[in-house]
């Protein structure tokens, strides 16, 4: 500020000439009133003096005045600043100085811890965070006559990044899952992670697909983290996705067996299953059901057809579906042996070629027929209608140029069975042992 010397009188002086104590200048040293300027920083008591020259002979005379000069007040609201939604802002690099009081206000609504304090602490209202700035105003009160000033910072509120990884789910093992509820905002940037062995279509983006891993199983938990802006902390969310084992099943190879036997299923595998059951085309029984390898016994209806498909159902845990396998169990017919009732001795004709004499064996084989076999009995072979003998027999049957010589009733059975081997594989139906 500059003083004016307006209170300054002087009469009958020839001239008049201004000086000073100060560093200050005068715009005219040489009139009544000037105008003195301090100089830069000039602060405190300052003497001016007057000086009158009088017409000769009357000498000089000069008069004094003091002017206290206070300093300006100088305030500085600080360097513009940026802070995260849901933080405070400490007005540290505020300054003032030559002032009798500070007061802080804002263009927002959010509140000071002290206002007049001149590194006051601002906390943002909600309204801030949506308008994402607000102005802090700082005014400092002038001492003396001196004005009050004031000084202004923006400070930017970047609003918190936030994340939702999403609800709790569960798929099956073969299955894959879609994040589709997982949500964020105010990021810079994502990433999702898990504990677990499978992997993500595209890990930074917000709804990628997950596959689980190979024979992955069990609870899974999936982090999103989304990196916050500025200096915005990172936002992180989970949830948890069960997988769950499919089951698998293999009912085994197909098996034969005997009429009158049971089959125990021994080549069956389960794996990732909740329970098992095994279900039959026909009527025979397990002995249990649920049991891996359980033991079926054939009906009589099983042993008529000849065969019966068993099969295997593996029940999977959670969504997962079922798993079926099946095989077949042949069933072959036991071959029934009746040599006849004993007879009398008696020698008979071997020699007309192609026709039983004394004991013979008609098969009627069950899957295991033998084609030429077959043909011969049904060309070759006239069986005569039989007639019991009585006694020790002895005979000779001829079929085509090979002779079987059945020397006593007692070895009838095993030349019967080598005959029956040689033409069904071991594998006959029913026989009928017959005399001529």
């Amino acid at each position: 500020s500059v003083y004016a010397l307006s209170d300054a009188t002087a009469t009958f002086a020839a001239s008049i000439l201004w000086t000073t104590s100060g560093t200050g200048t005068f715009d005219d040293a040489t009139i009544l009133n000037p105008v003195y300027t301090p100089g830069e920083g000039e602060t405190g008591i300052v003497q001016m003096t007057m000086t009158a020259s009088s017409a000769v002979p009357c000498a000089t005379v000069s008069d004094v005045m003091f002017v206290e000069i206070t300093p300006m007040a100088v305030v500085d609201a600080g360097i513009d600043a940026t802070i995260c939604e849901g933080s405070a802002y400490t007005l540290s690099t505020a300054s003032s100085v030559n002032y009798g009081s500070v007061l802080w206000s804002t263009s927002g609504t959010g509140t000071f811890d002290d206002p007049t304090l001149v590194n006051a602490t601002y906390t943002p209202s909600d309204n801030d965070v949506i308008d994402g700035y607000v102005d802090l105003i700082i005014m400092a009160t002038g001492m003396g006559s001196c004005p009050d000033v004031t000084d202004v910072m923006t400070l930017d509120i970047t609003p918190g990044a936030e994340a939702s990884a999403g609800y709790d789910a569960a798929i099956c093992q073969t299955e894959t899952y879609y994040l589709q509820y997982s949500t964020a905002s105010n990021y810079a940037s994502l990433l999702w992670t898990t504990d677990g062995t499978g992997s993500f279509s595209d890990p930074t983006t917000l709804k990628p697909v997950y596959t689980p891993g190979p024979n992955e199983s069990g609870i899974i938990t999936m982090t999103l983290t989304a990196y916050g802006n500025g200096t915005c902390a990172d936002a992180v969310d989970s949830m948890e996705l069960t997988v769950w084992d499919a089951a698998t099943v293999n009912a085994g190879v197909d098996g034969l067996i005997c009429e009158g036997s049971v089959f125990t299923l021994a080549d069956a595998t389960a794996d990732g299953y909740t329970a098992l059951q095994w279900t039959t085309s026909g009527t025979g029984t397990f002995n249990d059901a649920g049991m891996l390898h359980a033991t079926y016994t054939p009906s009589p209806n099983d042993i008529l057809d000849g065969y019966v498909t068993l099969t295997l159902t593996g029940n999977s845990a959670g969504s997962c579906p079922a798993d079926i396998d099946a095989m077949m169990l042949n069933i072959s017919r036991q071959t029934i042996v009746d040599a006849g009732a004993d007879a009398q001795s008696a020698r008979l004709s071997a020699r007309r070629r192609g026709r039983f004499v004394g004991a013979i064996a008609v098969f009627l084989p069950f899957r295991c027929a033998d084609a030429r076999f077959e043909r011969q009995i049904a060309g070759d072979f006239r069986p005569r209608q039989h007639r019991p003998y009585t006694g020790k027999l002895r005979r000779s049957v001829w079929h085509e140029g090979a002779v079987w010589r059945t020397q006593t009733r007692q070895n009838r059975a095993r030349r019967l069975h080598r005959f029956c081997r040689s033409f069904a594989a071991g594998r006959c139906g029913i026989a009928q042992l017959c005399a001529e």
